[in-house]
C-alpha cells in the first residue's frame, strides 16, 4: 500500500487538503498528516481546527511514496518559513519519492530547487514568483513533470487528488472513486 505524508501548516486552505485526503483515503492509500508547527492541532485559513496525526519533526526519517503540500496563502507563507519542510521534500526527491503541491505551495518546491527545468502550475498570482524557478509555468489544472505534481487551486483540488489516486493506486481505482462519490465523468 502506497503511504503519503501530507504537512499541514496554519492557514492552509481548507479543501486544498481536505478533498485530496479524502480521496486518497477512499482509494485504499495509506494517508498520515503531518502538523509543521510542533503541535498537533492546526487551524485553517478560515480557523477550521484539525488535529494532525504527527508532527513533521517526528516522521522526517519515514519513507513515503509522496509528500503532500496544500496551499492557501498563509499556509504557504508557514510552509516556507520552516526549514524542516524545505529538507523534507528535498529528501522526498532525492529518495526517489514524489512531491505534490496546490495553489501557493509550488514556491515551496521552488524554495527547494526542485521544480526548475520542470512544466509546473500554480495559483495565478503566483506564476511571477514560480517562473525564474521553473521550467515552464503551465496553464493546466493539474501539471505532472517526473517526481513534481502541482495544481491551481481549490477549484482543482478534488482533480488533483483524482490524478494523484490514479497514480498511486490505479486509474481504475480512481474511476471507481469517482463514481461512488458522484463526481461527473
Amino acid at each position: 500500500m502506497k503511504k503519503i505524508l501530507m504537512l499541514l501548516a496554519d492557514g492552509f486552505e481548507e479543501l486544498e487538503f481536505i478533498a485530496p485526503w479524502d480521496i486518497l483515503i477512499r482509494g485504499g492509500l495509506q494517508v498520515q498528516t503531518a502538523s509543521v508547527s510542533g503541535r498537533l492541532d492546526v487551524s485553517s485559513v478560515r480557523g477550521l481546527s484539525v488535529r494532525a496525526d504527527s508532527t513533521l519533526e517526528s516522521v522526517m526519517n519515514e519513507s513515503f511514496d509522496l509528500v503532500f503540500l496544500p496551499g492557501g496563502g498563509p499556509g504557504t507563507k508557514n510552509l516556507r518559513a520552516s526549514a524542516l519542510v524545505v529538507e523534507r521534500v528535498k529528501k522526498q526527491v532525492q529518495a526517489g519519492g514524489a512531491v505534490a503541491a496546490i495553489c501557493a505551495a509550488p514556491l515551496v518546491l521552488g524554495d527547494a530547487l526542485l521544480t526548475i527545468g520542470k512544466n509546473v502550475t500554480c495559483f495565478p498570482s503566483c506564476q511571477a514568483e514560480l517562473a525564474p524557478m521553473a521550467g515552464t509555468i503551465v496553464q493546466d489544472r493539474v501539471a505532472h513533470d517526473g517526481l513534481i505534481w502541482t495544481s491551481r487551486g481549490a477549484g482543482s483540488a478534488a482533480e488533483f487528488g483524482f490524478a494523484l489516486l490514479a497514480h498511486f493506486a490505479s486509474p481504475q481505482k480512481s474511476a471507481e472513486v469517482l463514481a461512488q462519490m458522484q463526481f461527473p465523468q
